[in-house]
């Protein structure tokens, strides 16, 4: 038995040579079927995993319905759109009001130049479709609130492209971006006007790569609705509060008690008042600061100090806009903002019907009923953006089917290399195997042999292949290649790979064990002698 065990592993070591072919090639030649079967899986998966993200993304799941002064239908199909029971049956998650306009912002270095951002604007700040946006992978620099829930109902703040944000002027994510407002007469209150216009700071909540329709911001109705010329509206800063107060923020890596020491400073140097400071609203004292930090989703980013001039003192507007023409000349490139503590009123179109109902789905399943439905109402959802969306269902089915079917034909491939290679073999060395049978070995200590052999082939080439495909995958993106931005085109790492791995596996041994068992039922001479 020692001696028929050792003459088989030399058997195995001598067969599994010529098996595995000359310079190994046949170790190559399944390895390059099996690559070609990874990149397959790999390519088929990244384009369902960029597939699913899409169908999952809200800027994918969600439909207009435009208002085309359809007012009263467009109130009752927003009224109705709230139950509960639709929501279920067509598959969607909340609705929204919306605008969408252009407002012009200040560049960042020109006093005297604004560039006009187009923009949509929310009834609600704090919705799927907002946390969506502010998600990590789309933020730029993880500058954004940290969470949607910290947004206040009453903001005014915006979410900005990085690519508008550059066309402003802006290299890095500020703090705020300047309003171009209509301010005439506010520079007899010491604002600082260019014909006619000053600059109103608006908080920005996050700096994202995109933002659904390609438009540049998003903000709130509120803004939408206070944001015109107006003189009752808070953006205009020709008001006596603004000019008695000098309110900063300031980011936190800029020392706030020496700040307050060069503010000082600064407002005795402008105003020969003497000096007697407050941490409360004291109306006895000359000035009052206030230093707090308040995080509510607008001022995240770090402190705000506030300096109140007393109206008692009657220092002129141009003392105080001096001293904070001095302050600012030391701190504005440290992105230190003067704010003003805007005051909105009842006077903003709060009437008027929105341009758009923004409708978030689960998924789009239902997306050709709810057509339908909106349809009832006499309001048109435009074609182009429903087949889109059922597109997006079909291509993801048709993806996985011709996945899978890819994968099928690999492995057919795969097997059908394996049959002809055990079946060309066998008929070079079936004389020398009718000898070893001659001589007392069995069929089963054969087909161990060739199971082993054949596993050895079938796992290594799967190994090789399979660190080819992934080394690639993690190439590309060192290269810049990605889809989309962001998304590989290749994605080896999944079920599909596992599953296909254990079936090719599993169905080669299983061939190799019935193709030895037909093969080795011929009797020692009938090998011998070729009958």
């Amino acid at each position: 038995m020692k001696q028929s065990g050792d003459y088989l592993k030399l058997f195995l070591l001598r067969e599994g040579k010529v098996v595995l072919g000359r310079y190994y090639s046949n170790i190559w030649l399944l390895t390059a079927v099996l690559t070609a079967t990874f990149f397959a899986i790999a390519f088929s998966n990244g384009s369902l995993t960029f597939l699913s993200e899409k169908m999952r993304d809200p800027f994918i799941n969600w439909v207009d319905l435009k208002n085309e002064g359809q007012n009263k239908e467009f109130r009752e199909l927003e009224a109705a759109l709230y139950d509960d029971e639709l929501q279920e049956r067509y598959h969607y998650q909340g609705i929204e009001t919306g605008y969408q306009f252009g407002y012009p912002f200040y560049d960042k270095t020109m006093d005297d130049v604004h560039i006009y951002l187009r923009g949509r604007y929310f009834s609600q700040m704090n919705s799927p479709l907002i946390e969506a946006i502010l998600s990590p992978d789309n933020v730029v620099g993880g500058w954004a609130v940290p969470s949607v829930a910290d947004i206040p109902e009453t903001t005014i703040g915006i979410i900005i492209t990085s690519k508008a944000l550059g066309r402003l002027g802006y290299d890095e994510a500020p703090a705020y971006i300047d309003y171009y407002a209509e301010s005439s007469g506010a520079e007899e209150k010491g604002i600082t006007v260019y014909n006619g216009y000053a600059r109103a700071p608006i908080p920005v909540l996050g700096v994202v790569k995109r933002l659904p329709g390609n438009v540049d911001i998003i903000s709130s109705t509120r803004f939408y609705k206070h944001s015109y010329a107006n003189s009752i509206l808070p953006f205009n800063l020709n008001k006596e509060q603004y000019g008695h107060s000098l309110q900063y923020f300031v980011p936190v890596d800029v020392d706030k008690d020496a700040f307050i020491s060069d503010m000082k400073a600064a407002l005795l140097a402008h105003t020969d008042v003497p000096f007697n400071i407050s941490d409360e609203d004291d109306p006895t004292a000359q000035y009052s600061f206030k230093d707090h930090v308040i995080r509510n989703g607008e001022d995240f980013h770090a402190s705000y100090i506030s300096i109140f001039v007393p109206d008692t003192l009657q220092v002129a507007y141009e003392d105080i806009r001096g001293a904070h023409n001095e302050i600012m000349a030391k701190y504005a490139v440290r992105d230190v903002h003067r704010y003003y503590p805007y005051e909105f009123n009842d006077n903003g179109r709060d009437d008027e019907t929105g341009a758009y109902l923004s409708v978030h789905f689960r998924d789009l399943n239902e997306i050709k009923a709810f057509q339908n439905f909106v349809n009832g109402y006499g309001i048109e959802i435009e074609m182009t953006q429903i087949n889109a969306k059922e597109n997006f269902n079909s291509v993801s089915l048709l993806a996985g089917v011709l996945s899978w079917a890819m994968i099928a034909f690999a492995i057919i491939c795969i097997l059908l290399f394996l049959i002809n290679l055990l079946q060309s073999y066998f008929q070079k060395v079936k004389k020398n195997i009718g000898t070893f049978k001659a001589f007392g070995i069995s069929n089963g200590e054969l087909i161990s042999v060739y199971m082993i052999i054949m596993s050895i082939l079938v796992i290594l080439s799967i190994v090789i292949a399979f660190c080819m495909v992934y080394a690639f995958q993690c190439i590309l993106p060192g290269l810049g290649i990605v889809k989309d931005g962001c998304y590989n085109y290749l994605s080896l790492l999944c079920s599909q790979a596992g599953y296909s791995i254990l079936i090719i596996v599993v169905s080669s041994l299983l061939t190799v064990l019935l193709l030895m068992k037909r093969m080795l039922k011929s009797s020692p001479g009938d090998l011998i002698y070729d009958r």
